[in-house]
């Protein structure tokens, strides 16, 4: 394991440079407090035997959807080019990114396992993947994208996961931006409409992964409670779901109108839920 440790105000960290030599023999590569703003393809060039890659607090405010292309090149060695990288772990978290292009994934997914972007102050979330660069989690077990601003929950991030290996996804967040259903009981309102018609629809009864979902305006009383919101695909919608945008800030609270307001009967309800979404 390669462990490298600085100050954040230190130069620009030689990635490439200094591991020019041993970098195609690299397994892992963990990163901390180490300053790679700037981060770029040419970074990852010939990490073919890379497996595990993290990256926290390293001054990081860009990810280019082109960011994975090279990991399997090797530009002084063309005939060990071409190896299909294999990169299973991945971890980029506690930076300063705002926005994000999905597509940067295209080069990794399908040998993901572990996929953890949380606390990069996401604001804007999109993707230009393709038919031609597709996107396939297929292989994620454990998905974090908490502690973000992202107004949304993109379906491009859900509707790529196989739901029957998925054992954990978290996007919950004390950010109101990445918070839903302000003024319902728990997460109860047609912002999670969409993501609720694919969970009912692709969630086997032989697994249950544990989701987190954020609800509500303030962080006083933790409210967990199973997965139940009123514009669910049980019973016919009650409304029709604006179009998702990802790159927007949250919607105010009078476009949620076309949803039943749950009113509380006798206590006040809580207005967060970190809600874990388990059926029963």
């Amino acid at each position: 394991m390669l462990n490298g440790r600085g100050r954040l105000n230190t130069p620009r960290f030689p990635l490439n440079g200094l591991l020019i030599y041993n970098k195609n023999y690299i397994i892992h590569l963990e990163l901390d407090l180490v300053n790679m703003s700037g981060l770029n393809k040419a970074d990852f060039n010939g990490f073919i035997r890379l497996k595990y890659l993290v990256l926290t607090r390293c001054k990081i405010t860009a990810l280019g959807k082109d960011i994975f292309e090279e990991l399997g090149i090797i530009a002084d060695t063309p005939a060990l080019s071409g190896i299909f990288p294999h990169l299973e772990y991945v971890t980029i978290a506690f930076n300063d990114i705002e926005q994000l292009d999905w597509a940067f994934l295209s080069p990794i997914s399908r040998h993901l396992k572990r996929l953890d972007l949380r606390h990069n102050n996401f604001r804007s979330l999109i993707s230009t993947a393709d038919s031609n660069n597709p996107v396939f989690l297929e292989s994620i077990k454990w998905l974090y994208l908490d502690g973000n601003r992202i107004p949304a929950l993109p379906s491009f991030i859900y509707e790529s996961l196989d739901v029957r290996l998925l054992s954990y996804f978290d996007f919950a967040s004390i950010h109101r931006e990445q918070q839903f259903c302000k003024g319902y009981v728990g997460c109860t309102c047609c912002e999670l409409y969409n993501f609720t018609v694919w969970y009912r629809t692709n969630m086997p009864l032989s697994n249950r992964p544990t989701i987190y979902l954020t609800c509500g305006g303030t962080l006083n009383s933790p409210y967990t409670e199973p997965f139940s919101p009123e514009c669910g695909p049980a019973d016919p919608p009650t409304c029709i779901p604006t179009p998702q945008t990802y790159n927007q800030t949250t919607p105010e609270p009078s476009s949620r109108n076309n949803c039943r307001k749950i009113e509380p009967l006798i206590v006040s309800v809580v207005s967060l839920c970190l809600m874990q979404l388990i059926l029963v």
